[in-house]
């Protein structure tokens, strides 16, 4: 399924380690250091910086972490995640597909 960051952004949410709440990790010396780290390994994407940054998404990008800074509230990724309605599943089959059952679900 891929769940929509912000802007032009889509992850896997296979690849999606952890969504933290921005103003709850910002003021941290490992955050920051985080922050640091994946800069220098041009790891680091900040999705529309003029609407401000709600959460840090952290994602597993094969070679390393790659942290995208996200305007989409950590609570709205988290619910989104949880619902259908938000993601898009390419791996699904198509509802031609899909094996129907009938009631007793045979």
């Amino acid at each position: 399924m891929l769940l929509h960051l912000g802007g032009d952004w889509a992850a896997s949410s296979r690849r999606i380690i952890a969504i933290l709440d921005y103003n709850s990790v910002a003021g941290s010396r490992a955050t920051k250091a985080v922050l640091q780290k994946a800069e220098k390994a041009r790891l680091l994407e900040c999705i529309d910086a003029g609407a401000g940054t709600r959460s840090l998404v952290l994602l597993d990008a094969g070679l390393g972490t790659r942290v995208v800074l996200s305007p989409i509230s950590a609570s709205a990724l988290k619910g989104r995640l949880a619902s259908d309605a938000m993601t898009i599943d390419f791996n699904d089959a198509s509802p031609a597909e899909k094996p129907t059952a009938d009631r007793k679900g045979r």
